[in-house]
């Protein structure tokens, strides 16, 4: 599902492994800020293949390699049940504008595993962003 300011990740070809997820806006990044970008973009079990999977995000090779354009956590992890706006929080090392339109990171489906053995939850997500670890605080 796509917001309305949303666009819609898409490979650039045959042989590309990330969905590039484009800029809704304008993102202006100055080193040493971290901007919030909201794609609009929101999955739903049926852009999952069959079995477990979860979307990797990472920032496009050109961009980190070019102007050091990184992810505030390194990688993102989309689990397959998360329901929300996908959302990113980057950065750069030289001061950079990205376009509506330009691609700034990469969606790649991976698919997992469980363990062998393993006491299987019980249920499904309930919250949103973060709302697997809500019972870790913040340091002072």
């Amino acid at each position: 599902m796509i917001a309305p300011d949303g666009l819609m990740p898409r490979r650039a070809t045959v042989g590309s492994a990330g969905y590039d997820f484009l800029a809704p806006k304008t993102i202006h990044l100055i080193p040493g800020r971290w901007v919030e970008i909201d794609t609009g973009v929101c999955l739903t079990d049926e852009d999952f293949p069959a079995g477990h999977w979860f979307m990797m995000l990472v920032p496009r090779s050109g961009l980190g390699f070019r102007y050091g354009v990184k992810l505030s956590n390194t990688v993102g992890i989309i689990d397959m049940d998360y329901r929300q706006s996908i959302r990113a929080k980057i950065t750069s090392d030289v001061e950079c504008i990205i376009d509506v339109g330009e691609a700034f990171m990469q969606g790649i489906l991976v698919p997992f595993g469980t363990l062998c053995g393993e006491i299987a939850p019980t249920s499904r997500r309930e919250g949103g962003f973060g709302s697997t670890d809500r019972r870790w605080t913040a340091c002072p």
